[in-house]
């Protein structure tokens, strides 16, 4: 997972975060991975962040559809 995230942009760090959060919240799945990424998301302070960081989730959610 840690090798899709970040081929999908997003970097080793925060999918590493991202990771560790969806362990400890919900089953590990990819739902959980982009909603977990959604929540960091709303805690960026730059709007460009937040948007960029939102494709990428949503470009992982494309992938398990």
């Amino acid at each position: 997972m840690l090798k899709v995230l970040t081929e999908q942009g997003i970097s080793r760090t925060l999918a590493k975060k991202t990771l560790g959060v969806a362990r400890r919240h919900r089953a590990f799945t990819i739902v959980a991975v982009v909603e977990t990424l959604t929540r960091i998301s709303g805690k960026l302070a730059n709007a460009g962040e937040q948007s960029a960081m939102d494709q990428k989730a949503s470009a992982l959610q494309s992938l398990a559809t």
